[in-house]
């Protein structure tokens, strides 16, 4: 968990005007299946199974830049970050392309630490509280321990809402700001009595298959139990679409909302 948020906090999230990121060394590094290992390093994840489609770009009105499809303008930074997710004040950043998925499993970690100690401090919470008609016999006054317990209840619950919300969100291959944006396309294809489609929505498993890049052509599984850095699947600049799709179906070229006053 400590190193997740360590991660998150120091991993630039990703900005369009930066050079390409090259893959890391070393033994906080999770290593590649060997499949995957012996490929070009490319920064893209090629597969058999999905189709990988080079990203549309166009100029940011606020710096001028030309940037990808799925990267956003920060208004606190001051720059166009790559698959922009949200500015987090936790971390004093961007959420973006290369720091999200620890962004992802801190969360993760945090929502089982808090509640397993909300489980487990139940007793002696009541034990505080003089309802089991016990002595408090431990170092710590009662009131620092009822403090701290309550800060933990408070935080499993807040924490699991906002990870289960955020998992759902990958689940639907889809960044928050994406899911206020698509909200936005479904009304306006809907009145023109078509259906919007996203493009980037594969099926549920593969969605989180991307975007923690485990499975055959990434990590393996057990990276995600251990405080390892992990390459994304992609460069930002290029997108796994559904297959036949180039686009979002029921978008038309100019109605994209790519910038946060847009929404």
């Amino acid at each position: 968990m400590f190193a997740h948020y360590f991660y998150v906090c120091t991993i630039s999230p990703g900005f369009v005007e930066d050079p390409p990121r090259q893959p890391g060394t070393g033994l906080l590094w999770a290593k590649k299946r060997q499949s995957a290992r012996n490929r070009a390093l490319t920064g893209i994840r090629w597969s058999d199974d999905i189709q990988i489609v080079k990203a549309s770009v166009s100029r940011c009105r606020r710096c001028g830049i030309m940037r990808p499809e799925r990267s956003h303008h920060c208004r606190i930074c001051n720059r166009c970050v790559l698959k922009y997710d949200h500015h987090c004040p936790g971390i004093n950043q961007c959420v973006g392309l290369y720091n999200e998925r620890h962004f992802v499993l801190f969360l993760v970690w945090l929502s089982i630490a808090t509640t397993c100690f909300t489980l487990s401090g139940w007793p002696r919470a009541m034990d505080a509280l003089g309802w089991n008609g016990g002595l408090w016999t431990y170092y710590s006054p009662p009131v620092a321990f009822l403090l701290v317990y309550i800060l933990s209840v408070v935080l499993s619950l807040a924490v699991t809402i906002m990870i289960t919300w955020h998992l759902w969100g990958i689940a639907s291959g889809e960044t928050s700001v994406e899911s206020q944006d698509h909200e936005h396309y479904r009304k306006v294809a809907q009145g023109r009595g078509e259906t919007f489609i996203n493009s980037f929505d594969l099926g549920k498993w593969k969605n989180l298959e991307l975007f923690f890049n485990v499975g055959m052509d990434g990590y393996p599984l057990y990276t995600l139990l251990l405080p390892l850095k992990a390459e994304p699947y992609t460069d930002g600049r290029h997108w796994a679409r559904r297959p036949g799709f180039e686009h979002h179906l029921g978008l038309r070229e100019g109605e994209e909302l790519t910038d946060e006053d847009d929404e």
